[in-house]
C-alpha cells in the first residue's frame, strides 16, 4: 500500500494513501493538512492513475513544489521520491513493504518548527499500531517574505500601461493645441458684421448717434446674419426713439445718474432718510419723456425701501418670505409687477411683460386672498397685454406696407426684423418672420 511519510526536523507522520486523490495543503479540506505557512491553501495533488501509478500535480502554490530538489509542474512518483512544500518534506513509497516511520530526517539550513496535520480520522499515533495521529497545528507564523527564496511561481505582473497611456497623452495633447490654435486664431475672431456691432454699442454709450447709424449701413448682408440682424434692430431702436421725440442724450444722462444713485445707495444702505431723499429728488428730475422707464425704476425701488420701515407702510412679513411689506405684501408685489410690465410693453417687449406678471403670480399666489380675485386680476392684465401686442402689430405692419408702397423694402424689413427681436411673442415672430422672407424673395 501507498504511503507518504511527512518529515519534520523533531517528527515524522505517516499517512496512508487509501483514496484515489490525495490533497495536500493548509486548507481545512485538505487529506494532508500541513501548517507551513510557506505552504498553499491547496499546495499539491497526488492522484492514482490506473495501470501507471501516482501522479503529483502542482496546484499553482506561491512557492511551488521540488521533487528530488527540483520544481516540477507534474512528476509520475516512484519509490522514495521526496516531495518538498514549502519546509515541510515529504517521502512516497509505493511498495507494499514500505517502511513504517523512519526516523527524524536533519532539518533543512534555516527551518523553523513547522507542525504537520492530517485530515483523516483513522490514523493513531506513531508507535500505537503502527499509525500516526494527527498532530495539532504549532508555532507561530513566520513574518511575511520569509522563505521567498524557494518562490517559484510568483504573482504575475499586470502589463505595464505606459505602451498606451503616452501615445494618448501625446495624441491629446496635439489635438488640444490643434484645437486652441483653430478657436483661438479663427473661431474667437470677430468678422466684419460682430465688429460693426460692438462698434456701435460703443457709439451708442458715447452719445454718436449719427455715427452709430453710419456705421450700420456698412454691415454686410451676406456675412453672418446674427450680427446682422442685431446691428438692424440697434440701428431701428436708435431711430424709433428719435422719430418718437425722445432725447436721447438726456435718456442716456438719466440712465447714467440712475446707476450713480444705485451705487450710493449700497454705500450708505443704513442712512434710510437719506436713501428716500435721494430717489424722490431723482423721481421729480427724470420723470418726462424718454426717461420714466428710469423714474420708474427709481419709484419701484423708494417702494421697496418704504415696505421695510415702520410706519411706511406695512411691516415685513414674519416668516420672512415673499416681497417686502406686509399685511399689503401682495398688493405692493402687484404694483411692482404692474409697473415693470408696463414699462416693458413701452419698449414692444410684450413677452418680457406677460412674464413679470407670472413670476409675480408664481411668487405670492399664497398670499392672495381671496384667490379667485386676485387669480382673475392677473388674467385680465395679461390679456390686456396680449391686446396692446396685437394692435401694436397692427400698427408696426401698416407703417411696413407703407414703406413697401413707397419702394423702401430695407426699411419694412427692420420694423418687421424689430417686432421679431421685440415682440417675443411667437405668433408674432412668425407672422413677421413670413413678411422678411417674402420681402427678400421679392
Amino acid at each position: 500500500m501507498a504511503k507518504l511519510i511527512i518529515l519534520d526536523r523533531d517528527r515524522s507522520v505517516t499517512h496512508e494513501i487509501l483514496e484515489d486523490e490525495v490533497l495536500i495543503g493548509r486548507g481545512k479540506g485538505c487529506s494532508v493538512r500541513l501548517s507551513d505557512p510557506l505552504v498553499s491553501t491547496e499546495h499539491c495533488r497526488i492522484r492514482a492513475v490506473p495501470g501507471v501509478g501516482f501522479k503529483l500535480v502542482d496546484l499553482e502554490s506561491t512557492n511551488g513544489t521540488k521533487v528530488n530538489g527540483s520544481f516540477v509542474n507534474q512528476h509520475l512518483l516512484r519509490d522514495g521520491d521526496v516531495i518538498q512544500a514549502g519546509k515541510v518534506r515529504i517521502t512516497f513509497f509505493g511498495e507494499k513493504d514500505a517502511p513504517a516511520a523512519p526516523g527524524p530526517a536533519p532539518a533543512a539550513p534555516g527551518a523553523g518548527k513547522t507542525a504537520v496535520s492530517l485530515g483523516a480520522p483513522r490514523r493513531r499515533a506513531a508507535g500505537a499500531g503502527g499509525r500516526a495521529a494527527p498532530a495539532r497545528s504549532a508555532g507561530r507564523r513566520p513574518p511575511a517574505g520569509e522563505g521567498e527564496r524557494e518562490s517559484r511561481v510568483r504573482p504575475r505582473r499586470k502589463p505595464s500601461p505606459l505602451p498606451v497611456v503616452i501615445p494618448a497623452v501625446v495624441l491629446g495633447l496635439v489635438l488640444f493645441g490643434l484645437a486652441a490654435w483653430f478657436f483661438g486664431a479663427r473661431g474667437f475672431r470677430l468678422n466684419k458684421n460682430q465688429r460693426i456691432f460692438e462698434e456701435m454699442n460703443v457709439l451708442v454709450g458715447q452719445h454718436r448717434y449719427d455715427e452709430a447709424i453710419a456705421l450700420a449701413e456698412t454691415a454686410d448682408p451676406a456675412g453672418d446674419r446674427r450680427a446682422y440682424d442685431k446691428i438692424q434692430a440697434q440701428k431701428l431702436h436708435i431711430q424709433s426713439l428719435r422719430a418718437s421725440g425722445v432725447d436721447l442724450e438726456r435718456e442716456a444722462k438719466a440712465r447714467h445718474a440712475y446707476y450713480v444713485l444705485e451705487v450710493w445707495i449700497q454705500k450708505h444702505r443704513h442712512d434710510v432718510e437719506g436713501i428716500v431723499a435721494h430717489l424722490e429728488e431723482y423721481i421729480r428730475k427724470w420723470n418726462g419723456p424718454g426717461t420714466k422707464h428710469w423714474a420708474n425704476q427709481a419709484r419701484i425701488r423708494l417702494e421697496n425701501i418704504l415696505g421695510r420701515q415702520p410706519g411706511g407702510g406695512a411691516s415685513p412679513p414674519e416668516d420672512g418670505e415673499g416681497p417686502p411689506g406686509g399685511g399689503g405684501t401682495i398688493d405692493r408685489a402687484w404694483r411692482i409687477a404692474r409697473a415693470k410690465a408696463a414699462d416693458l410693453s413701452r419698449g414692444d417687449r410684450y413677452q418680457d411683460a406677460i412674464d413679470a406678471l407670472e413670476d409675480f403670480w408664481e411668487a405670492n399666489s399664497r398670499l392672495a386672498d381671496p384667490f379667485e380675485a386676485w387669480k382673475k386680476k392677473v388674467d385680465d392684465e395679461v390679456g390686456a397685454l396680449a391686446e396692446r401686442a396685437a394692435e401694436r402689430w397692427k400698427e408696426l405692419d401698416a407703417a411696413a406696407r407703407r414703406k413697401v408702397d413707397a419702394g423702401d423694402y430695407d426699411g419694412a424689413i427692420e420694423i418687421y426684423h424689430r417686432i421679431a427681436e421685440r415682440f417675443g411673442l411667437e405668433k408674432y415672430q412668425y407672422l413677421a418672420g413670413a413678411a422678411i422672407r417674402k420681402l427678400q424673395h421679392d
